[in-house]
């Protein structure tokens, strides 16, 4: 029986290949490279010093390890800002599987204890985590409206059924014009179809290992 496994990413990090979808949670040029770039330094920081929030919500499509959310919680807590974070996580991983950076991470041990449902969680003063265990076509929209989205699922190649117009249509219940997407995939279908949803998009530079991402935000 096929097993999930850890893998040494290039930067040093660590991420998960999964032996059903056959691909890794992270990219395996860089994990936290990847992360940093694409949802903390493409999304969530620029969109915070332009709009001079001090707090907001954050979703989460895709919780897989918790590296992303493990690195927003740190950037919240150096710059002292107040977070709400839902990650959909409808398969979650077994426990040990998560980030390295969680299991070392005293704050979160929480979060290993209550694994894989995770119903309010308060990790520091700066970071409150949901982990519900359901996908964005079963979430309700429990943060109504959010500021920004972290869209990871797995790649169209291995999981074209998260990409589709229809998929995509979910995000409407929990967002406002102005409420941010960022994603590492850039291909044409899903622009078109974010634009047929009433987004705008724009191409940016890529983690290392891809030319492009996508930034997009909701205008209708």
């Amino acid at each position: 029986m096929a097993t999930f496994s850890r893998v040494k990413t290039a930067d040093g990090s660590a991420t998960v290949f999964h032996p059903v979808v056959g691909e890794h949670y992270h990219s395996i040029h860089g994990a936290q490279t990847e992360s940093e770039h694409v949802f903390l330094n493409s999304g969530l920081i620029p969109f915070f010093e332009a709009h001079g929030l001090s707090d907001g919500k954050v979703l989460e499509v895709g919780f897989g390890t918790g590296l992303n959310a493990w690195l927003t919680a740190e950037l919240a807590k150096r710059r002292s800002w107040k977070l709400d974070y839902w990650g959909l996580e409808p398969f979650p991983l077994p426990v040990d599987m998560l980030s390295p950076l969680i299991e070392n991470d005293s704050t979160w041990a929480p979060i290993l204890e209550q694994w894989p449902t995770i119903e309010q969680l308060e990790l520091g003063n700066y970071f409150r985590l949901h982990v519900p265990n359901v996908g964005l076509e079963k979430s309700e929209p429990w943060a109504l409206p959010v500021d920004l989205i972290y869209y990871d699922a797995f790649s169209p190649t291995h999981q074209p059924e998260m990409w589709t117009t229809e998929r995509l249509g979910f995000l409407n219940a929990w967002t406002k014009p102005g409420t941010v997407l960022v994603t590492y995939c850039i291909r044409g279908h899903i622009r078109r179809s974010l634009h047929e949803l009433g987004w705008t998009t724009k191409k940016m530079p890529g983690a290392p290992g891809k030319r492009e991402m996508l930034w997009a935000e909701k205008t209708a």
